[in-house]
């Protein structure tokens, strides 16, 4: 199926895409430094002839005689990715850091009209400056004769035109017999060079020409001289239809000279560079005769028939783009019609193949529900089974937990009595601490079972009392003091409370909570470990935590730990699953919380947290709880049997259990017939056997 779609969008694309394949056209970017008569012919002259081309488009911008904003167009060319630069620099000094930056990142430049300095572009296009100036001073001599003088306006200092028309007219000049008396900037532009010339029209009102280096500086001198009342001659440089012929058809001033503009070379060049053919990298445009009022008006009416021409294959051109965008409109939409017929047909095949494919599908998806619905009554009943089984395991356990109550405290009081007697052999001692231990522990573990029965049942209360709890836990962790010197384990207190500082608690939940922190923290911390205990006040509530540097727990087991009957495997399996369990019950009555952080090989940190809240203005004394220093030896103490005489008449006896208890049981039973050797576990027991 996957083979006949990609074949039929293949067969899609080739019918469709042929007439949407279309080479991107070349970016010319085209940047004038002024927008005045003679560049805005050259301009008309380049979007004619672009008209040709239709490969090509050209984005032309004027910087109005600002170096800055010439810059940044030929920038703006640059990153925009123009396939090609055309440039008229301002100034030589200014621009030619820019054309060579160009020219060196690969983007091809064309340099027209005026010049850079050095040779660092593409090609070249302009007129030779010098020759006009010449010409100029060669015309000059015919209207004022040998011996006349000249006032010379030229253009922007620093562009090359200016430069080179000076210096050619002044050779001219003096090879002619006339003389320049006096040379000043005006800028390029009528309002820069009135003022020019009116000063210098009043230093020199004797003189017989006037020179300027474009049009409209010569129509701003003729201009002054008549407002002067003066007649003298005038001469200018470009001869822009609309400006400069214009001045001389209408006697504003006396000639102008022909500036070729030839913007159509210009794009033919960039093309030929473009695509990779012969081109000239240097190119001077041919000088031509003076115009006067002789073929002013014959030029005028030339400039006027070929704008209407221009005008007329302009709108040719666009009769002739509408034509081929609606043929290429048809096209597509003949192209898009076969292609969608193709594509019906085949999402018909597809559609029937699918529908049968669906019935197949279908039928199987209801057998395969059928067998997920009957797993799920199975599972379903399964649970109901195992909650049930659950809630008839707790209520075994609670009523096992009634009746062996009665009789453990039987059991528990003589025991208590015989440990505290002085009559015992060493080996009675022994065994008796064995059972005062365990019977306390089977003890506490009844009442866990029976508490947390209470708590599932929402029969548990909370008997609060105003305590000095900073008291109250100083006395309970005296009681772990001893035990902790004897197990070679330091123990650090900080409580960080103040001196008043009163909570409403149930005391004795909570010294459970503290017992069962404090217990197991010393049951998994070997010896020269540390346990730390810190309790302060944050953020209105009552913090305290007890940290260990014992085993750790796994980060799988840590979100099980405070599970019901959850035992954490490989760490101490040996526990009831029940006491840290209960211990949270008891803080969730206070509505509080307790967590725990925790890394194997590094040591664990419960932390309990219960809001602050008081009943009364005074605390209580409180009568002694389930912690002294005795209960606690009882625990959590090492039991010492007595050392055993090593005979070599005896057998010898490998007793392996991972009970301490059992394990100096069995000791002090058989030690009178045997030599025991011990070991926690049946890899240590397989080691002691080897030997």
């Amino acid at each position: 199926m996957n083979r006949i779609i990609i074949l039929l969008l293949m067969l899609t694309s080739l019918l469709f895409f042929p007439s949407c394949r279309k080479k991107e056209p070349y970016r010319i970017g085209i940047s004038q430094c002024s927008q005045d008569g003679w560049r805005m012919k050259m301009n008309d002259e380049i979007n004619r002839e672009i008209m040709f081309h239709p490969e090509a488009t050209v984005e032309i911008r004027s910087a109005d005689n600002s170096n800055e904003r010439q810059i940044a167009d030929i920038r703006y060319f640059m990153d925009n990715g123009f396939d090609i630069i055309i440039a008229a620099p301002n100034e030589a000094d200014a621009i030619t850091p820019i054309i060579k930056e160009v020219y060196e990142s690969g983007t091809p430049v064309i340099v027209f009209d005026r010049k850079i300095n050095g040779d660092t572009y593409t090609a070249f296009q302009g007129v030779d400056n010098t020759e006009i100036g010449k010409s100029a001073a060669h015309y000059a001599r015919h209207l004022i004769g040998e011996g006349g003088k000249v006032i010379e306006i030229c253009g922007l200092k620093g562009s090359t035109p200016a430069i080179e028309r000076h210096e050619g007219f002044h050779r001219g000049a003096t090879a002619e017999g006339i003389s320049v008396v006096a040379s000043a900037s005006g800028d390029w532009t009528y309002e820069s060079a009135v003022p020019v010339a009116d000063s210098l029209l009043t230093a020199h009102p004797d003189a017989d020409m006037v020179y300027a280096h474009n049009d409209r500086m010569a129509i701003a001198a003729s201009d002054v001289a008549r407002r002067r009342g003066l007649k003298m001659k005038i001469i200018g440089i470009d001869a822009a239809p609309e400006i400069g012929i214009k001045a001389v058809a209408d006697s504003v001033i006396d000639a102008t000279f022909l500036y070729p503009t030839e913007g159509y070379r210009l794009i033919r060049t960039a093309l030929a560079i473009l695509e990779g053919k012969p081109y000239e990298r240097v190119s001077t445009l041919p000088l031509s005769s003076p115009v006067d009022i002789t073929n002013a008006d014959i030029l005028l009416l030339q400039n006027g028939s070929l704008n209407e021409e221009t005008e007329k294959i302009r709108l040719l051109k666009s009769q002739v783009d509408d034509f081929w965008s609606r043929h290429s409109a048809q096209t597509s939409l003949f192209y898009a019609a076969v292609a969608i017929l193709v594509l019906l047909v085949g999402v018909l095949f597809l559609l029937l193949r699918t529908f049968w494919q669906r019935q197949r599908h279908q039928h199987q998806l209801m057998e395969q529900n059928r067998l997920l619905e009957e797993q799920r009554d199975a599972q379903k009943e399964l649970n109901e089974q195992l909650h049930a089984a659950t809630q008839s395991k707790l209520v075994f356990f609670t009523n096992v937990s009634h009746d062996l109550r009665t009789p453990l405290t039987l059991i528990a009081e003589p025991v208590e009595q015989l440990v505290r007697a002085e009559n015992l052999t060493p080996q009675q001692q022994v065994l008796m601490k064995i059972a005062d231990k365990n019977v306390r522990i089977l003890r506490r573990l009844i009442n866990q079972i029976l508490d947390f029965r209470k708590y599932e049942n929402g029969k548990l209360d909370v008997n609060l009392t105003e305590v000095h709890f900073g008291s109250l836990v100083h006395d309970w962790t005296e009681a772990f003091h001893a035990i902790a010197r004897k197990s070679g384990i330091k123990l650090s207190v900080d409580i960080r409370l103040p001196d008043d500082f009163t909570i409403a608690i149930d005391v004795e939940k909570i010294e459970r909570v503290f017992f069962n922190l404090m217990s197991n923290a010393f049951k998994y911390t070997p010896a020269n470990g540390s346990i730390r205990f810190t309790a302060s006040l944050a953020d209105g509530k009552l913090m305290f935590a007890v940290a260990d540097t014992g085993r750790g727990i796994s980060v799988e087991d840590l979100g099980n730990i405070f599970d019901r009957f959850y035992q954490v495997d490989k760490v101490h399996p040996n526990g009831s699953g029940i006491g840290l369990s209960l211990a949270k019950a008891f803080v969730e009555l206070h509505e509080g919380s307790i967590s725990v952080e925790s890394q194997l090989g590094v040591g664990s940190e419960f932390t309990v947290n219960i809001p602050v809240r008081h009943i009364s203005d005074t605390a209580e004394t409180v009568t002694p709880g389930i912690i002294s220093e005795s209960v606690v030896d009882a625990e959590l103490g090492e039991i010492e049997p007595e050392p055993q005489e090593i005979d070599a008449d005896k057998p010898l006896l490998l007793v392996i259990d991972d009970n301490e208890d059992i394990r100096h049981m069995i000791r002090e039973l058989l030690s009178d017939d045997y030599v025991m050797i011990f070991a926690a576990n049946g890899k240590d027991g397989l080691r002691l056997a080897a030997k």
